[in-house]
């Protein structure tokens, strides 16, 4: 087996991993837009937003990692807010 074939059988691994944890990541965004459809509270939480940021950017070690972290992450949190949004609008 070449390096790339080996890489790409790691970051199979680590993609399958991913994908586990997004999915359990969905389970609690699921519960919490129920909750916030029950108690009246709004989809949108910009402080929310900017405190996983703020987080997860301590993790970087440089501005690349920072910037890769955070662009993904603003897909995870868009996607989760439409999750919301229809938890909300379907019950």
């Amino acid at each position: 087996m070449n390096n790339i074939e080996e890489y790409r059988k790691e970051l199979n691994r680590i993609d399958d991993e991913i994908a586990d944890l997004l999915l359990e990541r969905l389970y609690y965004v699921e519960k919490i837009g129920k909750e916030k459809k029950k108690e009246g509270i709004a989809v949108l939480d910009k402080n929310r937003e900017r405190e996983i940021k703020d987080r997860l950017s301590e993790i970087a070690d440089n501005q690349h990692e920072k910037d890769y972290i955070i662009n993904i992450y603003e897909a995870i949190i868009t996607e989760s807010k439409n999750v919301q949004v229809e938890c909300k609008e379907g019950e």
